[in-house]
């Protein structure tokens, strides 16, 4: 009898792991999309700073350029770009 229970208990043990790995691998990302983002507001923050501070500096516009290039363009700047 003891087998048997075992047995049927068996798929919803797997199940339940299964469950927990999802919440696990969902948690883990979501933890490294706030990593990124609580990086990446202080980074732009000092560039700002730089470019108000420096405009004529020539770093200005080779730290620009890259990051011009990375960040996905939003959704009004490709509809101005489209209509240009």
């Amino acid at each position: 009898m003891m087998a048997l229970d075992q047995s049927l208990a068996s798929p919803f043990a797997e199940q339940k792991l299964r469950i927990q790995a999802q919440r696990d691998d969902k948690s883990k990302l979501q933890k490294e999309k706030a990593l990124r983002r609580d990086f990446q507001i202080p980074v732009l923050d000092l560039v700002e700073v730089l470019v108000t501070k420096q405009p004529e500096n020539v770093l200005v516009l080779e730290l620009l350029e890259p990051l011009l290039e990375h960040h996905p363009a939003q959704p009004a700047q490709q509809q101005l770009q489209a209509g240009a």
